[in-house]
């Protein structure tokens, strides 16, 4: 695999891809890392953290729209607001994780199957993280939060195909500005 990114490539360019690999793979351990400590808080501790950014949101959104009924939640309508900041969190970590993984992995190579890796890694994380919830004080698994989790990942990874394809795009005009100017230069 390393033949063929270094055949052609000048040592400055190998080094720039072997960084930017390096640092992304980085990236992903610091994501699942960061999922990982999260599900290893106790139930209190992981209550009272999103709780407190259910109580961010609600004052942020209570300064631009002081009637909103999300800036005005109490009781059971605040718990439904802190349920749902719960899993928009689930949903964001692992849509950043997912982006991740495909921006690693195309990092590492061309190649077209590496497509189905991101996800079922993803998968693969997002089981895990559940897993390990079974032997943390006031929590549990839930298989209704591997698929919130998954589905960020997947959505994740769209964002960044998306990205990937828009900078393909922007290069192959790039490419054809070069070739247009030099066969431009060489008619004259």
């Amino acid at each position: 695999m390393f033949s063929r990114i270094i055949v052609g490539m000048k040592s400055g360019k190998l080094a720039l891809r072997v960084t930017v690999s390096i640092l992304l793979t980085l990236l992903c351990a610091a994501t699942v890392w960061f999922i990982f400590s999260n599900s290893l808080k106790n139930g209190a501790a992981s209550a009272s953290q999103s709780q407190a950014v259910t109580e961010g949101i609600q004052d942020a959104i209570g300064v631009i729209a002081p009637s909103s009924p999300v800036a005005k939640a109490e009781g059971t309508a605040f718990d439904r607001l802190h349920a749902f900041v719960r899993k928009s969190a689930h949903f964001l970590e692992y849509a950043l994780l997912g982006a991740l993984l495909l921006f690693t992995c195309r990092s590492y190579t061309r190649l077209k199957r590496f497509w189905f890796a991101p996800p079922c890694i993803a998968f693969l994380v997002a089981a895990f993280d559940e897993y390990i919830q079974n032997f943390t004080p006031g929590r549990g698994n839930s298989f209704a939060d591997v698929l919130i989790d998954t589905s960020g990942a997947a959505a994740g990874i769209l964002f960044a195909a998306f990205c990937l394809f828009v900078a393909f795009l922007i290069g192959r005009r790039r490419r054809r500005k070069v070739s247009a100017k030099a066969t431009v230069s060489e008619q004259a």
